[in-house]
C-alpha cells in the first residue's frame, strides 16, 4: 500500500505533525465502514500506520464527536431505531391547529 509507506510521522502523515491530509486519509480509511471484517482485520494487519492515523484523528478533541457520529466503532451495535426503515419510524404528531373562529350571528332586522 503506497500510502502506508508514505506515512512519516507517528502517527501523522508528515513528521511535523497533524495536517489536513491526515483527516482525509482517516475518512477514506473508514469509507467501507459497514464492513466489519475490513475494519477489524484487513486494515490493522495490512495498513497498521493508516489504522493508527485514523484512530489518532478519531481521538482529536476537535474531531471526536463528529467522528463517532459518522464512523462508530465496528463493535458498536446500532440502535434499534437505526435499523428501521425511515417510513416506519414514529414521527411526532402534527401540531394541532386552532379551531376556526366562530362568526357572529346575523343581526336581526327591525320590524
Amino acid at each position: 500500500l503506497l500510502l502506508e509507506r508514505a506515512i512519516a510521522g507517528a502517527p501523522w502523515l508528515l513528521s511535523g505533525g497533524f495536517c489536513l491530509v491526515d483527516l482525509y486519509i482517516a475518512v477514506i480509511s473508514r469509507w467501507p465502514s459497514g464492513d466489519k471484517e475490513y475494519r477489524a482485520e484487513w486494515l490493522p494487519t495490512r495498513a497498521p500506520r493508516v489504522e493508527a492515523l485514523a484512530r489518532a484523528v478519531a481521538e482529536r478533541t476537535a474531531c471526536k464527536a463528529v467522528w463517532q457520529g459518522h464512523f462508530p466503532s465496528p463493535s458498536a451495535q446500532p440502535a434499534a431505531s437505526e435499523l428501521e426503515p425511515p417510513a416506519t419510524r414514529a414521527s411526532p404528531p402534527p401540531a394541532a391547529s386552532p379551531p376556526p373562529a366562530a362568526s357572529p350571528p346575523p343581526a336581526a332586522s327591525p320590524p
